[in-house]
């Protein structure tokens, strides 16, 4: 049982199995959770629009890359558009700025506050095995905008066409402006691809479904 299909792709390549072993893509469920809406006190205070990143602020995860690129952005663009850093600091030190915004930890309240009324949500990391992140990104109907190289964050957006893949800092700034820019049509149909992707794939009801047929056969030839 895979958490994704590259991770199933990239083990039966190492081991190569017989066409007889049977396997499935499971992973993990994702369910659009439900908070109680802030009080107006309690609302970030950013009035541009931003995209969102969650997670550790570390340079293995890609942070120093994407602070490096979003500031490339900014001046090839004068749009208003902030990045907003939501998680633990792990870097000696966060470029922050205007446009760079660092909020440190927060509740999953205020967490939700920020996905759903971002732009979209960015991963800049090279390693993930499935990203729970992507998935709560997808489920709220938000797009994502991933690093290529990893393949698993790829495959996603391949699969779900709920987002864009970029490879360099050039197609990184094209996909914010894609996103950016996209009309309410646009919107709607990658939305639509997330909350569809999500269902079908990992969905709570759809995974369990998976492991109970595999335990109801498990001794069958």
């Amino acid at each position: 049982m895979y958490n994704s299909v590259s991770e199933k792709d990239w083990v039966e390549a190492a081991h190569p199995v017989s066409q007889n072993v049977r396997s499935d893509i499971a992973g993990a469920g994702c369910d659009k959770p439900y908070f109680e809406p802030l009080i107006p006190e309690e609302r970030p205070d950013i009035d541009s629009p931003y995209f969102v990143y969650f997670g550790r602020i570390h340079e293995d995860k890609g942070c120093k890359t994407l602070i490096e690129y979003f500031k490339h952005f900014k001046q090839k663009s004068s749009n208003k558009v902030k990045l907003v850093l939501i998680g633990k600091n792990f870097m000696n030190e966060v470029d922050t700025s205007d446009d760079i915004i660092y909020t440190g930890f927060i509740s999953d309240q205020k967490k939700s506050f920020y996905l759903q009324n971002s732009i979209g949500l960015i991963i800049p990391s090279p390693y993930e095995s499935l990203s729970m992140v992507t998935l709560e990104a997808m489920i709220e109907g938000k797009p994502v905008l991933v690093n290529g190289y990893c393949d698993m964050l790829k495959k996603h957006i391949e699969l779900s066409h709920a987002g864009y893949a970029y490879f360099n800092k050039e197609e990184f700034c094209d996909s914010l402006n894609k996103l950016f820019t996209m009309t309410e049509k646009e919107k709607a149909i990658m939305s639509k691809n997330g909350i569809a992707y999500i269902e079908a794939n990992y969905n709570w009801k759809v995974i369990i479904d998976k492991y109970k047929y595999v335990i109801e056969n498990i001794t069958k030839p």
